[in-house]
């Protein structure tokens, strides 16, 4: 489950950039608690991420969107599909290792949680990640590791390219 959510975060990089996104940092610092000592914590850090992450497409979809750029917004919502099923699967993998999440599958409609860009990125630093610089809390440097499948950290999947 987490080689194949590394593919796809991967791809998603690749899919804004085809509609002019750009890497702005190669390391991230990530403290060691997101972790979670491998088990249920872990998957708890995972969904807290995909939240800000599903907030911040529903963002950027809408200004694509309103700009008339329905190729672009498309792409963003099609990475957003995918980041709710990380989402769920990150609330299964929680009930399945014994902390309870309640049903993984919640929701109808996802939620806009900040009208701006600035509050999603915020809200990745209160969590203790640092984009470019040390974090809130401990942990370490991770670098970019370029396509995940030819590092071994990542598995092939489906549609690696956006339509």
């Amino acid at each position: 489950m987490l080689k194949a959510a590394n593919t796809a975060e991967f791809d998603h990089i690749r899919g804004l950039r085809q509609i002019g996104g750009r890497r702005l940092v190669d390391r991230y610092w990530i403290p060691e608690e997101a972790f979670g000592g491998g088990g249920a914590g872990l998957f708890a850090s995972i969904e807290a991420v995909e939240v800000v992450e599903i907030s911040a497409y529903l963002f950027a979809v809408t200004k694509f969107a309103n700009r008339g750029h329905g190729r672009a917004a498309r792409i963003l919502a099609a990475a957003m599909g995918t980041e709710a099923e990380h989402r769920v699967l990150a609330r299964f993998a929680q009930n399945a290792l014994g902390q309870p999440r309640g049903v993984p599958n919640d929701l109808s409609f996802e939620r806009l949680v900040f009208g701006r860009l600035r509050p999603h990125v915020r809200a990745l630093e209160a969590l203790g990640i640092g984009f470019g610089e040390q974090g809130s809390k401990p942990g370490r440097f991770y670098e970019f590791p370029g396509d995940p499948v030819r590092s071994g950290a990542g598995l092939p999947t489906n549609n690696r390219d956006p339509d």
